[in-house]
């Protein structure tokens, strides 16, 4: 399998795999679901973290340029290569998937 068809081929598995994983964790949170199948066993608990909120500093701050930094990072899309895309030059027409490191 050429390495283009195989890690478009595992983004859409992982897609699939986060969305049940995504699903089954608001059955747990819901008590929809049982959490303990006597082999494994469900704990949900809240969790605190601090967030830090952008919109509450004054503009002054906002508009400081030498509080700001410009970051790079590689990321990797892929689409769909038919024929008809290909020749007519249209790449927008399949859906574009992005990962970002």
């Amino acid at each position: 399998m050429h390495p283009a068809d195989e890690y478009a081929r595992l983004k859409e598995h992982i897609r699939l795999l986060e969305a049940r994983a995504h699903a089954l964790r608001h059955k747990f949170i819901s008590g929809d679901a049982p959490l303990s199948s006597g082999i494994i066993e469900i704990q949900v608990k809240k969790q605190k973290r601090r967030v830090f909120i952008k919109d509450r500093l004054p503009d002054y701050i906002l508009r400081e340029p030498s509080l700001w930094d410009e970051a790079e990072s590689d990321v990797v899309t892929y689409q769909s290569a038919t024929a008809g895309n290909l020749r007519n030059g249209d790449r927008d027409a399949a859906a574009i998937v992005i990962d970002e490191w």
